[in-house]
């Protein structure tokens, strides 16, 4: 449930795109430091919208430098230097992963439920690390309102709920509380709570999307599968993820300008990268159906 957040980059700026990149790396080099090395391999674009949407609320901008990491050791990169809206970032990635990784310990796979059993001592101690070293976020509350929510959907998951929008409210007041968390702001910190939570209704419904012919082939949950749906109903999700796409983009015009660069990149995420990310999955399942159906029709089996 996680990566799809990201620029369109044909539209970026080269400075808007340099400093997008340098965030990432800055993000990665974060994780690192403050939570362990092996953290960053769950490194994701969805925590870097975070982070930039947290630095332009509070004012503080990125400084950046040039610098290596193991994977280009021989040229340097840009690299955003960590500020308080890294750490945040980064210490909410490993509370949102770690309890994501007990919920999906009700897997039935087998062999799902003995990697994340391998993973979660790592994410434990992760997350140990984030309190101690940022005692000043409360991630320990933070911890306890993911763990509520990611609670209620597995509840609902288990009673085979029918209904995609009850399940996307959750996950938006789940994203809204990360998104709002410690900002001192309350007006600030309710257009971050309403932006957060219609990005993570949208999250959810392109999930859905995303993974339903997957769901439908391993007989995994999925809202849509359980309401009867035996295709993914493009037109209803795609007006539903319009309207979660537009709402966050009001919020985020409701808050004060700071950085123009920084606020240009989540305005060109929410404004086109959201889209292009919903047009590609669209393109690749009508791909995977078109497929499908000729495979049906040259093994005989389709209809006359």
């Amino acid at each position: 449930m996680f990566g799809y957040i990201r620029v369109y980059e044909n539209e970026l700026k080269v400075r808007e795109y340099r400093l997008y990149k340098s965030v990432y790396c800055g993000l990665c080099k974060t994780m690192k430091k403050q939570l362990g090395y092996a953290s960053s391999l769950n490194l994701s674009y969805d925590f870097v919208f975070l982070a930039l949407l947290r630095s332009y609320v509070l004012g503080e901008g990125f400084k950046i430098k040039p610098g290596r990491c193991f994977l280009h050791p021989f040229r340097k990169r840009p690299i955003a230097e960590g500020n308080s809206s890294l750490d945040y970032s980064a210490g909410a990635s490993a509370i949102l992963i770690y309890n994501k990784l007990l919920d999906d310990l009700q897997d039935n796979g087998f062999l799902r439920r003995g990697i994340v059993r391998l993973s979660l001592p790592f994410y434990r101690s992760y997350i140990k690390r984030a309190k101690r070293k940022q005692p000043g976020f409360g991630f320990e509350v933070l911890s306890e309102k993911v763990k509520k929510y990611l609670d209620k959907l597995t509840r609902l998951e288990k009673e085979d709920s029918k209904s995609a929008e009850q399940n996307a409210e959750i996950f938006g007041e789940l994203l809204g509380e990360i998104f709002s968390h410690g900002l001192d702001s309350s007006e600030t910190a309710e257009q971050c709570r309403l932006l957060g939570f219609h990005l993570g209704r949208w999250i959810y419904l392109i999930d859905l999307m995303d993974d339903f012919d997957k769901d439908k082939r391993q007989g995994a949950y999925n809202p849509l599968i359980s309401a009867g749906y035996t295709s993914i109903p493009t037109d209803l999700l795609t007006a539903s993820l319009y309207r979660e796409n537009e709402l966050a983009e009001n919020c985020l015009a409701g808050l004060p300008v700071t950085y123009e660069d920084i606020g240009a990149i989540l305005k060109n995420i929410l404004e086109l990268g959201l889209s292009n990310t919903c047009a590609k999955i669209q393109k690749t399942q009508k791909q995977t159906t078109d497929k499908a159906e000729r495979n049906s029709q040259s093994d005989g089996t389709g209809s006359v």
